[in-house]
């Protein structure tokens, strides 16, 4: 699944993470990561963040694992990881 990264929270806008929320379906999220459902494609993210800076995210693939692998963990209380490319 696809998870978008903010690279600089600082000169993030929270209007990008609400138009994320309406435009996207959010599976899970944390502070600086949105995990979007695995039936979007990564293209069709793209089309909706296409009004966002492209430096000011990283579009990276995820997978869910065990809390011992766990690279960020989600509000949930899910664990996710960058997937090897």
């Amino acid at each position: 699944m696809n998870g978008l990264l903010i690279k600089d929270p600082i000169h993030w806008r929270p209007t990008w993470s609400s138009e994320i929320g309406q435009r996207l379906e959010i599976k899970d999220s944390t502070q600086g990561l949105f995990v979007f459902d695995p039936k979007l494609s990564r293209d069709e993210i793209l089309e909706a963040l296409k009004d966002i800076p492209a430096e000011s995210f990283s579009l990276i693939e995820l997978e869910e694992v065990a809390q011992k692998d766990c690279e960020f963990t989600a509000d949930s209380g899910l664990c996710y990881r960058r997937t090897p490319n």
